[in-house]
């Protein structure tokens, strides 16, 4: 039987937006209906809401030993190496060295996009127009990616039936298997919070700052090298079977 459901989403200080409502038609099943129709399973997909709303990338220059940073785009900056390059950078928002390091490391990696047009091939640390442009793409190509997921077939045994994740999930990433992985570390020992948003039974769809910090905590204390807070393929296979 098909269910029309309406979605009104809210924007992170809490007022409804009249134009951010979308529409879904979701088919619930009983396991006794996934029985009976077994001979005519039929692959489908089903549209996420959009990952990556939160923008993760700086939009000023930034340059080491500067006094004018916007620390809240150096923020970003390190937010988008953790995530994209599994860096495990404090994210303070100060230009440190080890956070120059890193874009160091990064410039070199993109030097035909990022270097070359300006006639080097060593990385400076200084972000700048190619070095912006060339992270904004890698970010909102990955969210692009992320626009549709599997769909996650019911169970057929028992609801308390372990979950198990299938992509790769990272800041800004918005799903259902975000709230599961917060479940999973609530449960396990690796609490987001104490009290509101991401604390037990308080789980959300979005994956943040807590979520990521958490995930960081399992990381460290089951050997997942680098501790950046990045679900990807190795800490996925560790929760799959722990």
């Amino acid at each position: 039987m098909g269910h029309t459901v309406y979605v009104r989403f809210y924007t992170a200080y809490g007022h409804s937006s009249a134009e951010a409502v979308a529409q879904s038609s979701i088919i619930l099943e009983s396991a006794k209906i996934i029985e009976e129709e077994k001979k005519e399973e039929k692959k489908e997909e089903v549209k996420a809401v959009p990952s990556c709303q939160v923008p993760l990338y700086p939009k000023t220059p930034i340059k080491y030993g500067a006094k004018n940073n916007n620390p809240a785009d150096v923020k970003l900056l390190q937010e988008f190496l953790n995530t994209y390059e599994e860096f495990n950078l404090k994210v303070d928002g100060f230009y440190s060295l080890e956070t120059r390091d890193a874009v160091i490391k990064w410039q070199e990696k993109y030097t035909d996009e990022v270097l070359k047009p300006w006639g080097i091939s060593k990385g400076t640390g200084y972000v700048y127009t190619t070095t912006l442009k060339k992270i904004k793409d890698i970010h909102e190509a990955k969210c692009q990616k992320e626009t549709t997921v599997p769909k996650v077939k019911i169970p057929t045994s028992t609801p308390t039936d372990k979950y198990i994740f299938t992509r790769d999930l990272y800041t800004g990433v918005i799903g259902p298997d975000v709230k599961h992985l917060q479940i999973f570390l609530n449960k396990n020992g690796f609490t987001l919070a104490n009290t509101g948003p991401g604390s037990p039974d308080n789980e959300t769809e979005k994956f943040g700052a807590l979520t990521r910090q958490a995930l960081s905590r399992f990381q460290a204390a089951n050997n997942i090298s680098p501790t950046a807070g990045y679900f990807g393929s190795i800490t996925r296979e560790k929760i799959n079977n722990y």
